[in-house]
């Protein structure tokens, strides 16, 4: 656990960093990275308006997704396409009246079998 203190401020973290007011800062024992903490008021003014800057592409981003995707359906809404619902319903009603087709023609078969054995009988 580190624990660093800043501005007064006393922030504690599991990692090897801190993050303390938005700064991120490592512990006193890596000089390593000591060096790339910066006290500059312009260089923190850029970096808080880059990432709000990210944040605001992020969210135009998706309003215009989400502006495409409603455009695509009220595009497709005029035309003249089917539910999945409606095409398997006649999909249904198509095999039904293929296997009645297929039980006439058997009915029909057997009537005229029946009938050209009957007129064949004096």
């Amino acid at each position: 656990m580190v624990s660093i203190t800043y501005d007064g401020l006393q922030a504690q973290c599991g990692r090897d960093h801190a993050c303390v007011q938005g700064i991120w800062t490592t512990p006193a024992r890596s000089p390593k990275y000591a060096s790339m903490q910066s006290k500059n008021p312009v260089i923190s003014d850029f970096v808080k308006l880059a990432n709000s800057a990210a944040g605001t592409f992020a969210g135009m981003a998706r309003e215009t997704q989400d502006a495409a995707r409603e455009r695509i359906k009220e595009a497709m809404g005029g035309m003249d396409f089917v539910s999945r619902e409606e095409f398997d319903a006649v999909k249904d009603m198509a095999a039904k009246a293929r296997e009645e087709a297929e039980a006439l023609k058997e009915r029909v078969a057997a009537l005229e079998a029946k009938h050209a054995g009957d007129s064949g009988k004096p």
